[in-house]
Parts: structure tokens; C-alpha cells; sequence
């Protein structure tokens, strides 16, 4: 995917939790955390090690999905978008 403003977009991924005012961790993120890293422990993998590189391949992935959903909501804002459901 090409992304002519691709800086813009990171500065807003980057600080989004300071731009929305209603900003929380969801449960669900905190429940998921806790279970990724009590199996690493229950399998005596030292979390030091592997947390730079679990968090990274976290973050791109939120990044990416970041990405995706905020094109998608522009698009339909502009109305670019369109599925069965708008055809009918």
C-alpha cells in the first residue's frame, strides 16, 4: 500500500492516546498481555530477553491495523467505499 502521507499518519499513531480524550486500555488488551506474558514464565522463558521483540512485532502490528482501518474510515467518509449492504 502506498500512503503519500505516511509521516502524518505515524505522528497520529504515535500520539493518539493524547489526542482522544476518552483514551483507556481496554480490557481485553490488559487480559490478552497478561496471558501472553504468564505463558512465557509458566514455560521459563525469560520475558527480559524476548520483550523488545515481542512488543516491536506488536507494535507494527497495531500500526498496520491502525493503517488499514484509518484509510478505510476515510474512505467512508468520503464515500469511496462500498459493499453488497450499499448496493441494495
Amino acid at each position: 500500500m502506498h500512503i503519500k502521507n505516511k509521516e502524518a499518519l505515524s505522528r497520529i499513531f504515535d500520539n493518539f492516546e493524547h489526542l482522544n480524550d476518552d483514551y483507556r486500555e481496554l480490557q481485553a488488551k490488559g487480559e490478552a498481555e497478561d496471558r501472553a506474558w504468564n505463558c512465557l514464565k509458566e514455560k521459563g522463558i525469560s520475558v527480559f530477553e524476548v520483550e523488545t521483540l515481542i512488543n516491536l512485532a506488536f507494535l507494527e502490528n497495531e500500526r498496520q491495523g491502525f493503517i488499514y482501518g484509518f484509510r478505510y474510515s476515510v474512505e467512508l467518509f468520503i464515500g469511496g467505499v462500498q459493499d453488497e449492504a450499499d448496493q441494495r
